[in-house]
C-alpha cells in the first residue's frame, strides 16, 4: 500500500472512526454517506495533490469531522528539514551515506570490513524515510574503530577497486580518518536527532498515541533547547523547523485528547488555556445546544478536581491506566460523556496506510517498524522502514 506524506486521517466527532483511501483516485465528497448528525460516515477520496485540499473540503462541509495528519510523517519531515537547512548535518549525514555505501556496494571493501566486525554490518538509511539516517550515524559511530583498522590494514589498495570506484575508496578513506569536524559533527547529529526520533517511536507504534503528542512535541522543543553543542542560531533554527511541521499537522483533537488525558492533568495544568480551547472546539462540534451548560459545569468540576473524579482509587489507578480505560473504569460514573472521550482517547496518531508503508522493506513485516529494539539481522535497512 503507498501513501502520501500529507494524506489525513478523518475522524468523527462523535465516534472518531478513520478512513483511509488510495491515492491516484480524485477528490470527491459523497453526501450520501452522512446517515444521522451523530453518525457521520464521511467517504472522501483523494489523490496525493489534493489531500490536504481535501480534508479542509471534509471538515468544512462537515462540522463533526476533523482532519487529522499524519504524526510520523511530519517528524520525519522535520528532520529532513533539518538535514536541508543546517548545513553541517547535510555534510555529516552526505558523507556518512558516502561510507555505507561504498562498503555495501564494493566487495572487498566489505570482506575486509567483516574482518575486523564479524557481527556487525553498518546500517543504511531507508531511502524514503529519512528518519533512518539517525539509525545509520548511529551504526556508523558504534562501528567507528573497525572501520578505521580496515582502512588501516596492509590488504586496504588501490587494486581492491575497480578503476570507476577508486575515487570513492578515496574519499571514503578522508572520511573515516578524518581528524577534524567530521567524528564532532556526527556525534552532535546523534545529540540532535534523538528527542525527535523517540517521539516518532511513540506515534508509529502501537496502540493509542493522539493524547500524548501535544506534550511529548512541548518535551522535545525543551530538550533541543538545553543542548549544549549548538550555537544560539542553530537553535532558533531547529525549533522553526519543528514548530512549522507541528503547526501544519496538529489540529484541535491533539488538544483534546490532551486536556482529557490524566497525565497531562497532573503534570501540565499550567497550559490549560491553551489546550482547553481546542477541547472546547472538539466538544461543541458534536455535543447537542440543550446539553452544552450541563457537560460544561461536568468539565469544570473534573478540572478543579471535584466530586468523584477526586476520588483516591480514581488518582491511583491516573497513574498505571492508558487514559482510554481510566476513563472506561470513572467516567460514567459520574455522567460525564465518557463514550466520546474513550473513542478520541483510543486513536493512533499516524496514517494506517502510512505505518503500513513504513514496514515493507522489513521483510514484509507488519509490526509496526519503529518500535524500540526491532532488528532485523539478515538486512541493514534500520529500523523504520522503507
Amino acid at each position: 500500500m503507498s501513501s502520501n506524506r500529507h494524506s489525513p486521517v478523518v475522524s468523527t466527532g462523535s465516534g472518531c472512526r478513520t478512513k483511509t483511501h488510495r491515492k491516484g483516485s480524485p477528490c470527491e465528497i459523497r453526501p450520501s454517506t452522512v446517515v444521522s448528525l451523530k453518525e457521520v460516515k464521511g467517504d472522501v477520496k483523494f489523490g496525493p495533490p489534493d489531500s490536504v485540499k481535501a480534508g479542509k473540503m471534509v471538515e468544512a462541509a462537515y462540522p463533526t469531522i476533523f482532519s487529522v495528519g499524519c504524526t510520523a510523517h511530519a517528524l520525519d519531515l522535520a528532520l529532513e528539514d533539518i538535514y536541508k537547512e543546517m548545513p553541517w548535518m547535510e555534510q555529516v549525514v552526505d558523507a556518512c551515506n558516502k561510507v555505507g555505501r561504498f562498503f555495501s556496494n564494493v566487495d572487498k571493501a566489505r570482506t575486509l570490513f567483516h574482518h575486523y566486525s564479524p557481527k556487525t554490518n553498518l546500517k543504511q538509511p531507508a531511502a524514503t524515510r529519512f528518519a533512518t539516517n539517525f539509525e545509520m550515524l548511529q551504526s556508523l559511530k558504534e562501528l567507528r574503530n573497525a572501520l578505521d583498522r580496515c582502512v588501516c590494514d596492509a590488504g586496504w589498495v588501490a587494486k581492491m577497486v575497480r578503476s570507476d570506484q577508486l575515487l570513492a575508496m578515496h574519499e571514503v578513506t578522508t572520511i573515516i580518518r578524518d581528524k577534524g569536524d567530521f567524528w564532532s559533527n556526527v556525534q552532535k547529529a546523534l545529540h540532535v536527532m534523538p528527542p525527535v526520533v523517540e517521539l516518532l517511536r511513540l506515534v508509529d507504534g502501537q496502540g493509542a498515541t493522539i493524547s500524548k503528542v501535544y506534550f511529548k512535541m512541548d518535551r522535545v522543543v525543551q530538550d533541543l533547547r538545553a543542548l549544549e553543542c549548538l550555537l544560539e542560531e542553530e537553535h532558533k533554527a531547529v525549533e522553526r523547523i519543528l514548530m512549522r511541521r507541528w503547526a501544519f499537522s496538529t489540529c484541535e483533537l491533539h488538544c483534546a485528547a490532551a486536556f482529557l488525558d490524566l497525565e497531562h492533568r497532573m503534570h501540565n495544568a499550567d497550559r490549560d488555556p491553551e489546550v482547553r480551547a481546542g477541547f472546547n472546539i472538539w466538544l461543541y462540534s458534536w455535543m447537542p445546544r440543550h446539553r452544552l451548560y450541563v457537560v460544561s459545569s461536568q468539565v469544570d468540576q473534573w478540572v478543579n478536581a471535584l466530586r468523584g473524579f477526586s476520588a483516591e482509587q480514581a488518582c491511583e489507578q491516573a497513574n498505571h491506566q492508558p487514559p482510554a480505560l481510566w476513563w472506561e473504569a470513572f467516567g460514567l460514573k459520574h455522567g460525564f460523556p465518557a463514550p466520546q472521550e474513550i473513542k478520541l482517547l483510543g486513536q493512533a496518531s499516524s496514517f494506517a496506510a502510512c505505518k503500513q508503508n513504513w514496514s515493507l522493506s522489513i521483510e514484509g513485516g507488519r509490526r509496526s517498524c519503529c518500535q524500540r529494539g526491532w532488528r532485523n539481522s539478515s538486512t541493514s535497512a534500520g529500523m523504520f522502514g522503507s
